[in-house]
């Protein structure tokens, strides 16, 4: 099977999913939804991984700050891609 193929079947069987439905209902409340009880959780979640990793990369320009300054800048670049 092709990737597009795969990529058209894969569409319609979220289309079709309640599962499917249920997440991206989630996600568009929390991520657009004004309203949603969530959202005020989200977004200050997001404020603190935002000035933490700022804090450490001004922290790490003079200082060696380890590993786990690493793994929360891997940590926060990943949550950011996602």
């Amino acid at each position: 099977m092709s990737p597009a193929k795969f990529a058209v079947r894969l569409a319609y069987s979220l289309q079709a999913s309640e599962r499917y439905r249920r997440y991206k209902t989630f996600f568009y409340d929390l991520l657009q939804n004004p309203s949603s009880p969530q959202r005020p959780y989200f977004d200050v979640a997001m404020i603190v991984v935002v000035v933490t990793s700022v804090i450490l990369l001004l922290y790490d320009v003079r200082h060696d700050f380890g590993p786990l300054a690493a793994r929360f800048e891997t940590l926060a670049v990943s949550l950011f891609i996602f």
